[in-house]
């Protein structure tokens, strides 16, 4: 089978998904697939429909490869991908905000993510009309020993709710 191992692009975590990527590519090829590795840039689009693949391996780390910008891509170029579809990887996001929507009126609000400050800063603009405009939403990368149980691009909120009594 042919297959293109998309890896590379814009994000902070360009070299992570270059690394990931030549290892995908490694074991690909060593189950006797055709591997071609390409680095998401400026050209991607024209480099697909040239190469042709039959499928796409996703490698790319951050949000252009994890928020369903390069699965939107590919849908459009009909060709078939691994991971999660566009809309789950909205989805999730969506939930956040649904939950945070559902749990206001909130007295304090933090945003938790494991390298993936983009993603939160998102998520922040997405959440300023549910939070008094004069308060700060902050943005907190949450340490590796839970990082390690939470896993890469985690994105989390902390939701504080003063009770009446709490109040007075």
């Amino acid at each position: 089978m042919r297959v293109a191992v998309l890896k590379g692009g814009r994000s902070l975590e360009r070299q992570v998904s270059l690394r990931s990527g030549a290892r995908v590519e490694d074991a690909l090829q060593a189950l006797g697939h055709e591997v071609i590795g390409l680095d998401a840039g400026e050209d991607l689009v024209r480099r697909l429909r040239e190469l042709r693949p039959e499928v796409a391996f996703i490698a790319m780390h951050g949000a252009d490869g994890e928020d369903g910008t390069v699965q939107s891509l590919l849908e459009l170029l009909e060709i078939p991908y691994t991971g999660p579809r566009v809309a789950a990887c909205q989805r999730a996001f969506d939930k956040l905000v649904e939950l945070a929507r559902q749990a206001a009126p909130l007295s304090r609000l933090a945003i938790l993510h494991t390298r993936n400050e983009e993603k939160a800063e998102e998520l922040r603009d997405a959440l300023s009309d549910i939070h008094p405009p004069d308060t700060d939403i902050p943005i907190v990368e949450v340490t590796p020993v839970i990082g390690v149980h939470v896993g890469p691009k985690g994105l989390g909120l902390s939701l504080i709710r003063e009770t009446e009594s709490r109040r007075n």
